[in-house]
């Protein structure tokens, strides 16, 4: 330390000296936990933040005028005096979200933000299109994996995500369901936006996987972390694997695969990306690829030009490989596909066209599959930071305006050629849907059924994968008691079950594939009707307990015992999976633990009744594997079974 003239007079005494060390604490230490800031440190980063943004991004007023966003920063001013520092950043989050773009935000998850408070909860979320899972819980908390959130300290989970929403910059909902399970474990935001009490633990509401209710207590602490994926005890979808690297790729010699996953568009220094592409090049050349699937979940972006080499060299061989007419080329695209990651989805679904009027060479034209991209075709990018004076927390901001790819529609998100909401069971059964629906060479779902009776798929109960002719249907609607008669296109369908709510019965096996109506008759006329489509085979598979989220299947083991903990399959033994659809003239493909498995029997045992006997692959994974069918352009859902 410097002292001035004055006060080299005299000697500082050791009441100055604590002073002056309290005094340097508090001035480099910025806010420890616990700690907060006054007024005036904070109203500095709000005008750090007012004065700077409209300098550096050139559409900071693109989405809400300049008079929007000085008014809601004026009343922040007005408000801050009152305000907690949690309640001061929370807030300040929520103005800069509000600028509209994705790629602006103020990082309060750095360690400046956990200083603050803004500390992550040991649990992890995920939103699904039928609600918010846990996906990974302490060690001693394993019995929540698996459980629907229902409520935040007493608020229900859809009001408490209507709170958090404004402290996610988004351009679509894909970008927020995204990103609102993040919000939703970080206990600073919680308190910030008022739905936890400073001193409180965080209370979320739970339906377990039991069935049951629990309200469970945390808080920020460190813990051993279990995933629902948790290698030890199953099969790991293949998209989760190698979760350090940024790219990589494998090839399967039974499915004629290949499959690349880039993660991130960021250089790897163990490998560098020219020489993954060569490599990756040398196994299409060596070997006959049919399928080839690129996928791109979760790349939150980097250099958009870094995968370059990869698609010219595939684009050189594209020619030669279509002459192949099994050959397809398949995409995979989800809310987390964002900035360079959506640029690259985007480079996917080029065509011949427009490829050879850019490039002299032909355009991959994948189909692609998945969800929404979290980022907008048009959007801001090219990121820089600037740094708040008082509380070191960042603000992340776009300088550049990125204008929608010719061939691409300039729409909210990039959306997939085949569309595909993934429900929990979906993850709990270790399944990759998506990644299904390019094994099953998909190109389209079935339309979803209208009307007052919902048809859907006995087996599944999801639209998605169709009825059969022939194959058991679920009606759902309010019926009225008594005997009861349903008629597909005006004739007479068995009814094999029905309830007040659900009636089961089997299309009559000569409807034809395409739209389809169902009516409800009862005393001679027709109450209720709705339309659906009915699909040429429409494999979907049953379980024996539906409430589970892993979804144990109909499978019986090759000495006819029912598979399960208890009665594991071996490796090479036959078992027999019980669907609905209809059994195609040639032999479905059965996928056990991520594998084709080779089927050895696949008819109709029963009316609607679908036995398919497939041998059980040499897989690695031991424990929990999922299990499901694809046929005729179509993937069922999954269910699961035990392998030793």
């Amino acid at each position: 330390m410097i002292l001035s003239a004055t006060n080299a007079a005299r000697r500082p005494s050791m009441r100055d000296m604590r002073s002056n060390i309290t005094a340097l604490f508090l001035l480099f230490s910025g806010a420890l936990a616990g700690q907060s800031f006054t007024p005036e440190q904070r109203l500095a980063d709000l005008r750090q933040v007012v004065e700077t943004l409209p300098r550096v991004h050139p559409g900071v007023y693109a989405i809400q005028p300049a008079a929007q966003f000085g008014a809601a920063a004026a009343r922040l001013e007005a408000d801050n005096p009152s305000l907690s520092t949690l309640e001061f950043y929370t807030r300040l989050a929520a103005l800069v979200a509000s600028v509209g773009d994705s790629h602006t935000t103020l990082n309060v998850t750095s360690n400046p933000g956990a200083n603050l408070g803004f500390g992550t909860l040991p649990v992890r979320l995920r939103w699904f299109t039928d609600g918010v899972f846990v996906t990974a819980a302490p060690a001693n908390r394993q019995g929540l994996l698996g459980a629907a959130v229902e409520a935040v300290n007493g608020i229900p989970i859809a009001d408490a995500i209507a709170r958090l929403k404004p402290l996610v910059a988004h351009e679509n909902e894909f970008w927020l369901r995204a990103r609102i399970p993040v919000v939703l474990v970080n206990a600073g935001l919680l308190r910030g936006i008022g739905l936890v009490a400073p001193a409180d633990p965080v209370r979320y509401t739970l339906r377990l996987a039991s069935g049951e209710t629990a309200t469970e207590e945390f808080r920020v602490e460190s813990a051993t972390m279990v995933s629902a994926l948790d290698a030890a005890s199953g099969f790991v979808p293949v998209n989760t694997r190698n979760a350090a690297l940024n790219y990589w790729a494998q090839y399967n010699s039974v499915s004629r695969s290949l499959y690349i996953r880039y993660r991130a568009c960021q250089e790897q220094a163990s490998r560098p990306f020219a020489q993954f592409a060569a490599e990756t090049l040398a196994i299409m050349d060596a070997n006959t690829v049919e399928t080839l699937v690129i996928d791109l979940r979760e790349n939150g972006g980097g250099d958009s030009n870094l995968i370059v080499p990869l698609l010219v060299g595939l684009s050189e061989r594209i020619p030669r490989l279509r002459r192949n007419r099994g050959f397809a080329v398949y995409g995979i695209a989800d809310g987390g596909t964002f900035s360079s990651g959506l640029q690259n989805a985007e480079y996917l679904k080029i065509n011949d066209e427009w490829a050879l009027a850019l490039s002299g060479q032909s355009g991959l034209a994948a189909v692609l599959v998945g969800e929404g991209t979290g980022g907008k075709p048009a959007h801001f990018g090219e990121v820089r930071a600037f740094t708040l004076g008082a509380s070191q927390l960042t603000v992340q901001h776009s300088t550049r305006a990125f204008p929608a790819q010719p061939w691409i529609p300039d729409r909210e998100s990039l959306y997939p050629d085949v569309m595909l909401r993934l429900r929990s069971t979906d993850y709990f059964t270790r399944h990759d849907a998506w990644l299904a629906l390019a094994h099953a060479r998909a190109t389209s779902l079935p339309s979803p059924p209208e009307g007052d009776v919902t048809v859907v798929n006995a087996a599944s109960f999801r639209s998605e994968h169709g009825v059969a002719p022939g194959g058991w249907a679920s009606a759902f609607g309010s019926f009225p008691a008594g005997a009861v008669e349903i008629l597909v296109q005006g004739r007479a369908a068995p009814v094999i079950a029905a309830t007040p709510n659900q009636i089961v019965f089997r299309i009559p096996p000569d409807t034809p594939a395409g739209a389809a109506r169902a009516e409800l008759a009862y005393a001679g006329g027709a109450l209720l009707a709705g339309r659906f489509e009915v699909s040429p085979a429409a494999p979907a598979l049953f379980t024996v307990n539906a409430a589970d989220p892993t979804q144990p299947g109909a499978v019986l083991n090759q000495d006819g015992s029912l598979n399960g903990p208890a009665a594991r399959a071996r490796r090479g033994s036959v078992v027999q999976i019980f669907a609905t659809g209809a059994a195609p003239a040639g032999p479905p493909q059965v996928w056990i633990s991520g594998e084709p498995a080779e089927v050895q029997y696949s008819g109709m045992t029963a009316p609607g009744l679908w036995q398919i006997n497939a041998v059980v692959p040499p897989v690695s994974a031991s424990g929990t594997v999922p299990v499901y069918v694809t046929a005729d352009g179509m993937a069922s859902n999954a269910v699961t079974i035990q392998v030793e």
